[in-house]
């Protein structure tokens, strides 16, 4: 969302591929100096997950820098858990109902996952249910990743789609929107069906490219 995210994951990698130490404390200026905005999905908090020890890599050894990115995971992760279990009832999904929500949805279920392989927090339920939610525990019990999945997508928005139906395959489509975000970008908005709302509309035909 920032470019002092973007700069925080840049040194990261390059501290992770060089061993160099001021790339290590230029991720830690970014990330200190950027943390104020990691409270919705950003790649600073993967920046963070990292220097935590959270994706697989050994945790910086520096105390200070080592307690910042873990904080930053921990409280990304909890505001995430927070999203699913009181914002988003009766859904249970950690994302936004947005333009985009499968890219919230997934975004934030990875930060919980994340938080809890090095024990930031106590339960990732709430990741779980971002995954089933993807692939068809939703209201309308529509997978929403082409090909795999229950009811997936057959004619998502996208030009691979003239070959054939089903294609691309592994392809993530928009996800269901509120009608407020539709009117904003100027999207058509589908006729309600079942189980659609104001705050949550799907529509899996392609002429609705906002949610196929």
């Amino acid at each position: 969302l920032t470019w002092q995210a973007d700069m925080s994951f840049a040194a990261t990698m390059l501290w992770r591929l060089t061993g160099m130490d001021q790339y290590q404390k230029d991720a830690y200026s970014y990330l200190d100096r950027d943390s104020y905005s990691l409270e919705i999905p950003s790649i600073g908090i993967l920046a963070a997950a990292d220097l935590c020890g959270a994706i697989g890599h050994d945790a910086i050894k520096d105390i200070k820098m080592h307690q910042l990115s873990c904080d930053i995971l921990q409280s990304a992760a909890n505001k995430a858990i927070i999203t699913a279990t009181e914002d988003n009832l009766p859904w249970g999904t950690p994302g936004y109902m947005a333009w985009g929500q499968l890219g919230f949805n997934g975004g934030q279920g990875s930060i919980i996952a994340l938080a809890k392989r090095v024990n930031l927090i106590s339960d990732a339920t709430v990741a779980v249910r971002a995954r089933d939610w993807l692939l068809g525990l939703n209201p309308w019990g529509n997978s929403f990743i082409v090909g795999f999945g229950v009811n997936s997508p057959t004619t998502p928005y996208h030009w691979a789609s003239v070959f054939g139906a089903g294609l691309p395959k592994g392809a993530v489509v928009g996800g269901p929107a509120s009608i407020t975000a539709l009117a904003r970008v100027k999207a058509m908005v589908p006729k309600k069906e079942q189980f659609d709302s104001d705050r949550a509309i799907y529509c899996k035909k392609a002429d609705y490219y906002a949610t196929s």
